[in-house]
């Protein structure tokens, strides 16, 4: 499986964030710093916010304490597509994040399914 695929199936190099990191465009990544502060309520540093992706060793600050994130890791499965992911209520809080995410996992498990 693609490691840009994140744990809850969505495709890392649709982000905003992972895009800004792997161009090293320090404009954008200003100016997603802002409008994640704003969305947080927190100061943020241009390091937290950089991402290389989901699975990688530098991942967005928020999404490091991600729970979808830290479940798939103890579970040990490369995506929520290869769990329970239509009975999960982690999957279901994320929903409002990403609209796309069961037909995603969908995707991913009928084309690992081939």
């Amino acid at each position: 499986m693609d490691k840009l695929i994140s744990y809850c199936g969505f495709n890392c190099k649709r982000c905003p964030i992972y895009k800004a990191t792997k161009e090293n465009n320090k404009k954008k990544l200003k100016k997603l710093k802002i409008n994640l502060q704003k969305e947080v309520n927190e100061k943020l540093s241009i390091e937290e916010i950089k991402c290389n992706g989901c699975k990688s060793d530098k991942v967005y600050r928020f999404c490091s304490r991600c729970k979808i994130r830290t479940c798939a890791i103890k579970k040990g499965v490369e995506c929520c597509a290869y769990c329970d992911y239509k009975n999960c209520s982690l999957i279901e809080k994320i929903k409002k994040y990403n609209k796309n995410i069961f037909s995603d996992l969908n995707k991913i498990k009928k084309s690992s399914e081939k």
